[in-house]
Order: C-alpha cells, then structure tokens, then sequence
C-alpha cells in the first residue's frame, strides 16, 4: 500500500511512504507519552511528577484533560480565525530567518500563551456569572472547550464567510468569531450548564453524560464530512446559505444517529467487560468518537487521505473503513491495557481516553500545522 499526496504543493515523504507515516504514528505516539509522563501521569513518582503533575481529578474535573481541551480551542482559534494564512509562519522565517524548527516552536508557544489567555478570559469574566468558572480545574473548561472546538469548526468548514464575503478580512474574522462565540455561549447555557447547577432557576434539558455524547458523535461525523470524505456529497450545492445548513444538518442528524448507535452498542452483553456504572453508556459515545476524530485527522493528513484513485464513493467507504477499524483497535487497547500503561485508573469505565488521546490528537496538528512534519517529510524542489 502507498500513500500518494493529491496536493502539488504539498510535501513529500523523506522515505517510504508507508514507512514514513508507521514513523510519524510512532514519533508522535511516544511525544505523547513522554508529555504525559512528565505532567499528567498520576503515579509518577520523579520530582517533576510531583511537582507539576496536573493529572488531578478533583469533584469538579480533571486538571490535565482541560488544559488539553483548551490548548485544542486554542489551535483551532488561530488556525481558522487569527492566522488561517500562516503569515506570521512566513514573516518568521523569511524576515527573521528562522528555521523550520524555530519557526514550529514559535508558534507552539505563541498558541501554548493563547491557551492561558483563554483560561485567564473565562476565570475573570464568566467567573463573576458562576463559581463553576472560577478555576480551570472544573468541568465548565472541558465543556466550553468541547463545544468550541465544535462550533468553530463546524463554521468554518461548511458556511464559506456567508453572507460576509465582501467584508475586509479582518473584520469578517472578528465579526465570525463573535457570532460562534455567542452560539458557543447559547448552546452552553442551554445544555451544559442547567446540568451543572445544583437546585438552579434553569431546567435540565438533557443528562450531561448524554449532552457529551451527542456532541463528540456531532464532531466525529464533522470531521468524517468535512477531512476524510473531502466534502462529498456536500460539494454538489454551490450556493450558500444551502450548502452550511444541508452540512449542518448531516452533522447534527448524523452525530444523532451515530451517538444512538453507539450508545446501544455499548449496553449489549459482548462489549461488557464488567458492570458499568448507569449512564456510562451514554458517556461510551464520546469515549469511542475521540478515537474516531483523532484517527480521521491522522489518516487525512498524514495518510493524504488515501484512497484518492478511485471513484469518489469507493474512495469515501474505504476511508471509513479503515479509519473505523485502526479507532476501534484503538479503543480496545486503550481500554484493555493503555489505560493502566497510563496509570489513567484500575477500573475499566473510569479510564478517560480524552485526555492522552487529545493530547495525541493536539500533537498531530502541531506537528502538521506548525512544523510542517520536518524530519519525515521534506519538501519538493523548486525547479
């Protein structure tokens, strides 16, 4: 099997296609250990561990899993709305001359300083709305991430600046930041938050476990939709507002029929290993779409989405399949021994893969985005 790039600008394999990629997996599988090792194992036992571990699940969350999910707001902020050019990639390594490397660490922290401002705006101005905001410990911070992360990428990929186009383009950003800001913040006072509160004036609309589920199944089909099947069948509608809603639609109905899937799949007798807890299923949902996501960003980008030869159905079915098979090994491996590897928790349903698996997933991007995977790749000579 050879993966081949659809893209003539894009960069080339330093060896075997094949090849490269097994490395890549296995590069950014073992940074993602050695990050977890040094600051979110929960055992760890080393002066680092001790004194920086952020793995610490308190009543109201977990410490390292939001500070992933924040760093991950944080990418998908810059990459769709403060630099989606990568100007300032350029302006560093032609004006500056930084190198490859440099330029990649750069923005690393540059984004790493954007994920504390993000956590900075939240204490400051939705703490005085809640205590739940007050500290990024609390759950709030994984919920605010999660459906963040959704609606800016759920905007950006489908709804094309409409009906903003003619608008200068830093003013079409903002004004699209804040209206997926404000959908952020209505789906979170709707959902997520009646949920939180305890004998509050707000009626729960949904099981928070559920809510969860529902939207990681959401993302999963986003990112099946708008990374692995190119945009098919949605490409065929030319014209907005038409193509954002009929792609919503797919997201949100599809998310729906995936989660309900998934939930039923997940109180059927051979996928027990034990007696879960009651609404584990309902959490499964998201559980098994994070292994989903972060699979169909790896095979997309670091597979060049392969196949690409065949007709555009063939090609779409064999992306899932494949991309299906490597989330569901994943998941069991995890499940069955990750998760102790990891010292994530000696109970089978209490394992929360978000966090290593977001941390895997966050670390694909970087070194995509902002590296330009230097090192495995290489790019083609200009003649």
């Amino acid at each position: 099997m050879a993966f081949k790039s659809n893209a003539k600008n894009e960069i080339i394999p330093r060896f075997n296609p094949f090849i490269t990629t097994i490395l890549a997996f296995v590069f950014t599988f073992l940074l993602a250990l050695l990050i977890w090792w040094l600051f979110g194992d929960p055992k760890g036992d080393l002066f680092i561990w001790k004194t920086f571990r952020l793995y610490k699940i308190t009543g109201t969350g977990n410490l390292f899993l939001n500070y992933i999910m924040l760093f991950i707001l944080a990418l998908i902020l810059y990459l769709q709305f403060i630099d989606p050019e990568m100007k300032l990639k350029e302006v560093l390594k032609t004006q500056m001359r930084m190198k490859e490397k440099e330029t990649g660490l750069a923005l690393f922290l540059l984004n790493f300083a954007l994920m504390f401002v993000i956590a900075g705006y939240i204490i400051l101005v939705w703490g005085g709305v809640s205590s739940l905001f007050n500290e990024v410990k609390d759950f709030s911070f994984f919920l605010i991430s999660s459906i963040g992360i959704f609606i800016y990428l759920l905007w950006s990929f489908f709804w094309g600046h409409w009906p903003l186009e003619t608008l200068n383009r830093n003013t079409l950003r903002i004004i699209e930041f804040l209206w997926c800001t404000f959908l952020l913040v209505l789906i979170y006072a709707w959902f997520a938050f009646p949920a939180q509160i305890a004998n509050g004036d707000f009626t729960q609309i949904i099981r928070l476990n559920a809510f969860i589920g529902y939207l990681y199944s959401a993302m999963a089909v986003m990112l099946l939709l708008a990374v692995l099947w190119d945009n098919w069948p949605i490409e065929r509608i030319k014209s907005q507002p038409y193509q954002g809603i009929f792609a919503s639609l797919i997201c949100l109905i599809g998310g729906y029929v995936f989660y309900t899937l998934l939930v039923l799949a997940s109180t059927q007798s051979w996928f027990l290993w034990e007696s879960p807890s009651s609404d584990w299923y309902l959490r499964n949902a998201a559980n098994f779409s994070i292994f989903v996501i972060s699979w169909t960003y790896f095979w997309a980008v670091y597979c060049y989405n392969w196949p690409h030869e065949y007709n555009k159905r063939f090609n779409v079915f064999m992306r899932t399949l494949l991309v299906f098979v490597l989330a569901f090994l994943n998941y069991f491996v995890y499940y069955i021994y990750l998760g102790d590897f990891l010292n994530e928790s000696i109970h089978f349903y209490d394992k929360l893969p978000f966090a290593f698996q977001g941390l895997w997933f966050a670390i694909l991007i970087i070194y995509n985005k902002f590296f330009e995977r230097v090192g495995l790749w290489k790019k083609p000579l200009v003649s």
